[in-house]
């Protein structure tokens, strides 16, 4: 057992010689100290151990303090003649002001930026200006990704052009997006930048008028940028459907010889993925609402991907729905994946 080299008592695992900070004061100290006496503080009045013949305090900034208590503020402060309009005003000796509250204002605007006739000139756009772009936060950040990615002239930071320049780079977007009808991945492309910051600057600039992922899908659709097969079907009571394999397109045949109502890819229904850890969406292919039934057709290639999403099965029972799984042209026991 190891030992307090003071008062001799034994130690913990994390104590190595001493077990209190009065013992190691006492042991440093005992040359200095005058007897093991503990007074309290005469300013916070915290017991401390007697070290000195003329201990008072527990530590030097309670001694600070109980000090400037005898001193007023009057003793800090003095009267100072402004340099810039001559006022007298009362400053801090402890100090070094040689302006009074009105004129340091202007006196630090006219020594660290540039000014016309004492007012403060932007950096961006080199003028007295209320200009929305050189006051928005939120157009500075994306400075940077604009100059790098979005072809903005740098040399126009910081001269009468600026505004100039973040119309044209608007425009050139208003350009692809709307007009050509380009989507964000090709943008991205055409950029060389990342998606994301794709959408954060057409957020910046279009805040309305986006499309949605609906009119985006379509878009992609008219345009022939989907990267699955469409197939256009008309069923038996006159609607059109774009269906994405023949194995669908069999499928509606089927249902259009039985006069069956049904609907394709007619809504999304929200799981939560375990393997990434995230919120989803699925589309399911057929919905048959006569019988409250989602059918998913899937082919041999298609249904090893399956294999491994339960979850989703379980999610539309979960919510109320049938649920069919048709592998080729033969119905599947789906409850064998469960």
């Amino acid at each position: 057992m190891i030992l307090c080299l003071n008062c001799q008592k034994n130690l913990d695992k994390y104590q190595k010689k001493f077990c209190s900070l009065s013992c190691s004061n006492f042991f440093r100290h005992k040359e200095k100290v005058v007897s093991k006496i503990f007074i309290n503080c005469n300013n916070c009045g915290k017991e401390t151990l007697k070290v000195e013949k003329d201990t008072k305090f527990c530590s030097r900034s309670c001694s600070a303090t109980f000090s400037n208590k005898k001193r007023s503020s009057c003793d800090f402060k003095h009267e100072i003649t402004c340099k810039n309009c001559n006022e007298k005003y009362i400053a801090d000796k402890r100090g070094n002001s040689m302006y009074c509250k009105k004129c340091k204002n202007k006196v630090t605007v006219l020594r660290r930026y540039k000014t016309i006739d004492g007012l403060r000139v932007c950096k961006y756009c080199d003028s007295v200006c209320s200009n929305e772009y050189c006051k928005n936060i939120s157009l500075i950040q994306f400075l940077p990704s604009l100059v790098k990615y979005f072809t903005f002239d740098k040399t126009k930071i910081g001269s009468m052009e600026f505004n100039s320049e973040v119309e044209r780079v608007k425009s050139q977007l208003y350009e692809d997006y709307f007009i050509n009808k380009m989507s964000t991945i090709e943008m991205q492309k055409k950029y060389n930048c990342l998606n994301q910051r794709v959408n954060m600057i057409l957020n910046f600039f279009f805040k309305e008028g986006l499309r949605s992922l609906s009119n985006a899908s379509t878009l992609a659709i008219l345009g022939n940028k989907n990267k699955f097969k469409i197939i256009k079907h008309t069923s038996w009571n006159g609607r059109v459907f774009n269906l994405r394999s023949k194995l669908e397109e069999k499928y509606a045949k089927k249902l259009d010889k039985k006069r069956i109502l049904y609907y394709v890819e007619p809504f999304r229904v929200k799981y939560f993925d375990p393997v990434s850890n995230s919120v989803k969406y699925c589309v399911p292919d057929f919905y048959l609402p006569e019988k409250n039934l989602i059918v998913e057709i899937k082919s041999t290639w298609t249904l090893s991907v399956w294999d491994k999403k339960e979850y989703i099965i379980k999610e539309y029972l979960k919510q109320g729905y049938k649920f069919a799984l048709i592998i080729g042209e033969k119905k599947v026991n789906y409850r064998k994946l469960i």
